[in-house]
């Protein structure tokens, strides 16, 4: 059988039997580097999507820059709270009329800060304080 792509006469066992049932004719290695060109190409891909999705998040079509302009990431990726290197951090911001006022946080910090801010940690403090007294009077 000859190779469709490379046109050179291979063996049988420079074929995947999966590809001769479904009727592709590519050896090993032209498919092996076709899936290399598709793993690299997709890189590349994921890199222009991604800086894309940024320009046309934080800009208009007349090139002025709106939205959300973080500070710059911190240093060996560091919670900015307590501290412990992480390998992802999120932006928690505090005031929604100015959304450059933010910090970077690992998620159980940024847990406690959004707690915080919802008024969810005095709900605890009252529960637990309700829960107190209930104890001590059994």
């Amino acid at each position: 059988m000859n190779c469709e792509k490379c046109k050179i006469e291979l063996s049988e066992t420079n074929w995947y039997k999966t590809h001769q049932r479904a009727g592709i004719y590519i050896c090993k290695s032209c498919w092996n580097q076709r899936k290399g060109q598709s793993i690299r190409d997709n890189t590349k891909y994921r890199e222009y999507w991604r800086n894309w999705q940024r320009r046309h998040k934080l800009t208009t079509s007349k090139g002025v820059v709106y939205g959300l302009n973080k500070r710059d990431y911190p240093e060996e990726s560091r919670c900015e709270i307590c501290n412990e290197n992480k390998v992802r951090l999120l932006y928690h911001h505090w005031d929604d009329d100015n959304l450059n006022k933010g910090i970077y946080l690992c998620i159980r910090c940024h847990y406690v800060a959004e707690a915080v801010d919802k008024g969810i940690h005095i709900k605890y403090l009252r529960f637990k304080k309700k829960l107190d007294k209930e104890m001590y009077q059994m």
